[in-house]
């Protein structure tokens, strides 16, 4: 539903701009706002930070209190009935430019219990702050919600947690690209890089967005009803560029100018600083230590502990057959439980079974399947068993089989892993499988693992389990070592007939058994960045979840760490789409690439396949502007773009005007594929850094702290000799001509401030910003190189 007045505060400031607060609901009807009395100081807005260090705040939220009378009692407790986003507040100035947008905060409501008219505040917020009471889960109903699952961009992670607090879409200023990305002013390193969603399990939508963030040096902030996220780092620049998002992909360039000035005899502005203000000094650090958790994967395989759910399910596995382990011994938590089923075939009655593993690579490092097993038998005695689990490739269909006693390989027909136990009367406990495969991974993309019941030819009272079921990809090293073969002389005679002697020397040909040397290395999970400053200072720890894994020596570091950043690559093809006909008769608007041609039925011979030929003689022309090739196949007709990774502009479409000409659209081929790579360099923006992403930040905290800077709290009075409108830009840097460093005026970015909208006064706070290339030595400013970078791998 749409967004209705319902009630509307009018004022004009001390310029004579004016200004409109709308109160709106969703309720059906009409779009006509009741006026509300506002006070003397009817709107205070304000803009919101975590502490003096912008650095360590990227959620900036904000909040608006509105001032107006009661006219009757209890006129505006309403308000407060519902839930935090029922009611939104819309503040408009001028002739109707937005200014801020939020919701009316569902608690804290007091008034004063007198006779009326008396003032009321009403208080709202944008909504940031509330994603703390949002868990980061899918939520379709109120008592129907899942997790996210799997890799997703990272705008697609930050359009769904803004959606729950009803914003649409986001702008980002964000200048930092891996090296496998597209740079340009259009291409976003948020629509690019991929996050497993696993790492943010149980967490608050609020955290999730600051993981995300905080690894950038980013911040969000509402601007104008708007959520921008930007890089407090990058406004030392004049100009910055970024994107603007509506849905995950394909964004719209946009860019904001940075520079404002302090009103000084020199620099004639409309921020002018007024006495009242004081300046603090942050201290500097001599060290900043980066710790960064991989999040490694015990198991590819997602559940693998196999952790029942409240109805007996198993999350991520599906099946039949099976009871939570803890139904048939009620002391285990976890694993699953089967009936044996009458059969010699291991491979059948109950199941368990789970695809896993969309985004694995083909890899010739060692993997490993390890599982544990174990019986129950309540039979009056001894019986035979066997149980089984199947691991099969779903692109070729290769199984995995075991080889001998410590290897397991692929093969291309039918496997599995067999175990058979003579199980005694009880319960066996658990027994751990494992076995390497030195082989690898043979193909990319998913696969499929099963866990089968027990099969016996025996009594039927007997339980198998299993739990615990890793398939992981290691750092550990399988070494085969093959022994000295002989290879002895045969005579001529010996090819002719066959003798003792022959067959001796034949055996002695055959190599000796494989010596397999295992060595297992330790799994690197963390990581240390460390940075220091020649000076004295604080020492500053951060601990992130989200970066670079790319000294793991494994191909698979997409799949085994939930902390890794994955770049989609995209891999440019020439576009192809292919219009199929159908019917006998008749015309058709055919339309590929924005261009529209009404075709008709071939006369002679009157086919589909002439059809289609008969359009390509017609209009092919018409298309070559666009890039957009069309050939004929029988009653294809086929578009092909001839510049690689070109898109068609909008739909390929056939529509029937007359008879029954019509047809079907296949996309046969796109533009590009994606190929999910992980990250490993990054740059910013003009700059070549060829470094991990939190080695980047670590820099530019050190060089941020590498000397005393500023924080300045200065009461700020608006002119309008410019303009009417409001002066400051949350998103820029303030200069002031008497403040200099090094002979140049310092810089200065937006931390938090309280705006009094009436009077254009202003309670601002601003912290110092340098360049985030430089850092102090000497008492001079230098690069900081890569030297300076310590680290730690664990």
């Amino acid at each position: 539903m749409a967004w209705d007045k319902k009630y509307r505060i009018d004022f004009k400031d001390i310029f004579n701009l004016s200004w409109w607060v709308f109160i709106e609901d969703e309720t059906a009807g009409t779009d006509a706002s009741t006026p509300a009395t506002p006070t003397d100081t009817p709107l205070i807005i304000n803009f919101l930070s975590n502490g003096d260090n912008i650095f360590e705040s990227p959620i900036c939220g904000s909040t608006a209190t509105l001032n107006i009378y009661a006219d009757v009692d209890f006129q505006w407790i309403d308000l407060y009935s519902f839930g935090n986003l029922t009611y939104r507040v819309s503040i408009y100035y001028g002739t109707g430019t937005l200014y801020w947008q939020g919701f009316i905060n569902s608690s804290g409501y007091q008034e004063p219990y007198d006779g009326v008219s008396y003032p009321v505040s009403l208080s709202a917020s944008d909504g940031l702050g509330q994603l703390k009471d949002m868990l980061y889960k899918y939520t379709t109903a109120t008592e129907d919600d899942t997790y996210y699952n799997g890799r997703r961009r990272e705008s697609q992670i930050i359009i769904d947690i803004l959606a729950k607090i009803r914003v649409t879409g986001f702008s980002e200023y964000v200048n930092i690209y891996e090296a496998q990305m597209d740079d340009a002013i259009t291409d976003s390193p948020f629509a690019q890089t991929m996050i497993d969603v696993d790492v943010f399990r149980d967490m608050d939508c609020y955290t999730v967005l600051t993981e995300i963030l905080r690894k950038y040096g980013a911040v969000i902030r509402q601007v104008a009803g708007e959520m921008i996220i930007y890089r407090p780092s990058e406004l030392e620049a004049d100009v910055i560029y970024g994107r603007k998002f509506i849905t995950a992909t394909g964004p719209s360039a946009v860019q904001i100018t940075t520079s404002q000035l302090i009103d000084r005899n020199s620099d004639n502005s409309d921020i002018r600083s007024v006495d009242g203000g004081y300046l603090s000094v942050i201290n500097p650090a001599k060290k900043v230590t980066i710790k960064y958790d991989y999040g490694y994967r015990d198991s590819l395989i997602k559940n693998w502990e196999l952790v029942p759910e409240e109805d007996a399910t198993f999350e991520w596995w599906t099946g039949g057959g099976f009871i939570p382990m803890g139904w048939a011994l009620p002391n285990e938590t976890s694993g699953v439980a089967f009936t044996a089923w009458n059969s010699a075939a291991p491979h059948g009655g109950g199941y368990l079974t789970q695809t896993f593993g969309p985004y694995c690579k083909t890899t010739a490092n060692n993997m490993v399947i390890e599982f544990e097993y174990g019986f129950n038998n309540f039979s009056a005695g001894g019986n035979n068993m066997a149980i089984a689990l199947e691991i099969k490739s779903l692109s070729e269909g290769h199984y995995l089989y075991p080889v001998d006693e410590l290897t397991c390989a692929w093969w291309h027909t039918y496997n599995n892993i067999t175990i058979t136990f003579a199980v005694p009367k009880g319960y066996t406990g658990w027994t751990t499988y494992r076995r390497d495969i030195p082989t690898g991974l043979p193909e990319d993309g998913e696969y499929i693992i099963t866990l089968w019941a027990p099969s016996t030819a025996g009594s039927l009272s007997c339980h198998g389990f299993f739990k615990n079921v890793k398939f992981i990809e290691t750092s550990d090293e399988i070494s085969v070592i093959k022994a000295h073969k002989h290879k002895p002389k045969i005579r001529w005679y010996h090819w002719i007939i066959p003798t003792t002697a022959l067959m001796k020397m034949w055996a002695e040909t055959i190599k000796h058994p494989k010596e397999v040397i295992y060595t297992d290395n330790a799994e690197i999970v963390e990581k240390e960045y460390v940075v220091t400053n020649p000076i004295k200072g604080v020492e500053l720890e951060y601990n992130y979840l989200l970066g670079d894994v790319a000294d793991s020596e494994m191909d698979n570091v997409v799949e085994q760490f939930t902390g890794s950043l994955a770049v989609a690559v995209k891999d440019y093809q020439y576009r192809v789409d292919t219009i199929t006909l159908t019917g006998t008769m008749g015309d058709a608007n055919i339309t590929c690439d924005a261009v529209t041609s009404l075709h008709s039925f071939a006369d002679s011979p009157p086919t589909l396949s002439q059809t289609a030929a008969d359009f390509v003689t017609t209009f092919a022309a018409d298309y070559t502007g666009g890039g957009v090739v069309v050939t004929s196949s029988g009653a294809d007709i086929i578009f092909t773009s001839n510049v690689l990774g070109a898109a068609f502009t909008g739909a390929t479409t056939i529509a029937n005007t007359g008879g029954n000409l019509s047809g079907s659209v296949d996309y046969t081929t796109p533009a590009y594929y994606e190929i999910l790579e992980p990250s490993a360099e990054w740059n910013r923006i003009n700059e070549t850094d060829e470094i991990q992403l939190l080695e980047i930040i670590g820099n530019e905290i050190a060089s941020q702290f590498s000397y005393p800077t500023q924080l300045l709290s200065l009461p700020i009075v608006e002119n309008n000799t410019e303009s009417n409108n409001p002066q400051i830009k949350l998103i820029g840097k303030f200069t002031d001509v008497i403040n200099i460093h090094e002979s140049t005026p310092r810089l200065f970015v937006f931390n938090r401030g309280i705006f009094f909208v009436r009077d254009r006064e202003w309670d601002l706070d601003i912290q110092e910003i340098i360049h985030p290339e430089y850092i102090l030595t000497d008492d001079a400013l230098s690069p900081l190189t890569n030297d300076s970078l310590e680290l730690i791998i664990f």
